[in-house]
């Protein structure tokens, strides 16, 4: 029997201690209400937090561990992974950023099912996936839409203003393509046609992509969004680059694999697209 029993802002959250030092935070369904939205537990060793076992090291993105008597910080996060999987909810080809391509910007789309209806799932996927796309031989600026990841459906909640996290593998096939990320993030509603911009900005992110794999993580500020009942999450994928040469250069996104991507990630992505809050789906 537990020698301490904590309920944490909710009826089915709750903290256990028993007197060995081991310790369980049980559930988290709904956002945590704490004003740091996060719980700590410090204690002996071992420590199991909703079935994962933790010993002695960091576990990233999600828990960390430190000093000799083991301190563990929860943070709430959902995360989508970019999954090469055809998503079940997909909406009406093309793009729908209205920052992209900007006034004046020479524009190279990709388009179609491969491209356009992927899928953001919670889980990760088996095996690293890629799409291409080959760029403008110019040295105008350019935006080039790569591709677009749908979620699943939503439950009707508001998602407030939060730092948004993108971590994704890209790669130029020369150093003079000068690639940059310029994500967009919207809600989109099937019923209405209309989407509702968490972040949608011409401004590059992140470093210019290297020419063989590697990792960028990208973070910016999302807008509060009302989602409605059904909506979906959509991530679409774009490049802004200025060249050095007029000249056609290959462009490549990597997905779908099993290592989620750090500064330093070279293979295996597991690109993903994050929030600091818990989102609820339609049917969880």
């Amino acid at each position: 029997m537990a020698d301490k029993y904590l309920n944490e802002n909710g009826t089915d959250r709750f903290l256990l201690e028993d007197g060995s030092g081991l310790y369980l935070l049980e559930v988290v369904d709904h956002p945590l209400t704490a004003a740091a939205g996060s719980y700590s537990i410090a204690g002996a060793a071992a420590t199991l937090v909703r079935g994962r076992a933790l010993s002695g090291g960091a576990v990233a993105g999600s828990y960390s561990i430190t000093g000799a008597a083991a301190t563990l910080t929860y943070g709430v996060e959902t995360r989508w992974y970019l999954r090469a999987a055809s998503t079940l909810w997909p909406i009406p080809p093309g793009e729908r950023s209205e920052a992209l391509p900007s006034s004046g910007a020479v524009s190279v789309k990709n388009s179609g099912a491969a491209y356009e209806s992927l899928a953001l799932e919670t889980t990760k996927g088996v095996s690293e996936a890629l799409v291409t796309i080959s760029s403008s031989a110019t040295q105008s600026l350019q935006h080039n839409y790569v591709a677009r990841f749908v979620s699943d459906p939503l439950a009707a909640q508001t998602i407030p203003a939060k730092t948004w996290t993108l971590a994704i593998a890209t790669s130029e096939d020369n150093p003079s393509a000068n690639s940059f990320s310029t994500p967009c993030v919207y809600v989109w509603n099937p019923r209405t046609f209309s989407a509702k911009y968490i972040y949608d900005s011409e401004t590059p992110l992140g470093v210019e992509w290297f020419f063989t794999e590697d990792g960028q993580v990208l973070t910016f500020s999302g807008a509060s969004i009302k989602v409605e009942d059904g909506d979906v999450i959509v991530l679409e994928i774009w490049r802004a680059a200025s060249q050095v040469t007029a000249t056609s250069y290959v462009q490549t996104v990597y997905f779908n694999g099993t290592t989620d991507v750090t500064d330093a990630t070279t293979i295996d992505a597991a690109s993903y697209l994050s929030v600091p809050v818990s989102i609820r789906f339609r049917w969880s």
